[in-house]
């Protein structure tokens, strides 16, 4: 019975990391950074969804774009937001001419291009250096950008 547990305990993260990579790979990927064994993609996808009348007339179409933030452990995917913007209805018929730029003032921060260094999350950038904070037991802490912070008080 314990050696059942342990076995499921290693395989069901990676059944979820391959369920995940199967979702991630219907995404086409726009930006990806790396620190240490961790690493954050954002992908997108643009395309018309049809949403049904209930009247019995064909669907209503509706052009929008999704974005998905994915996080993976080395290589394995283990967690994934996403965000969906519906898009002008204007736009139907040039759906596959979309950049990642076109639209990209519609998302969150965290989805958008510009806001590369957000991808990062805060967690992950304290704990591998990318942000430097003094502490009131490490005031002497420098940032490797720059001069260092005030301590705290």
């Amino acid at each position: 019975m314990i050696t059942f547990l342990l076995i499921l305990c290693a395989v069901a993260p990676l059944l979820v990391g391959l369920a995940l990579r199967s979702v991630a790979a219907r995404y086409e990927p726009v930006r990806s950074a790396g620190f240490g064994i961790f690493s954050v993609e954002l992908r997108r996808r643009a395309r018309v969804q049809e949403h049904p009348s209930g009247l019995g007339d064909p669907p209503f179409r509706q052009p929008a774009e999704r974005r998905l933030r994915v996080f993976r452990i080395a290589g394995v995917p283990c967690w994934m937001q996403s965000r969906s913007v519906d898009l002008p209805l204007q736009v139907i018929g040039m759906i596959g001419t979309l950049t990642a730029r076109d639209f990209d003032s519609e998302f969150d921060e965290r989805f958008r291009l510009a806001g590369f260094g957000s991808l990062t999350p805060r967690w992950a950038a304290r704990w591998f250096g990318r942000e430097c904070r003094a502490s009131r037991w490490q005031p002497e802490r420098r940032c490797k950008a720059g001069p260092p912070r005030p301590a705290l008080s």
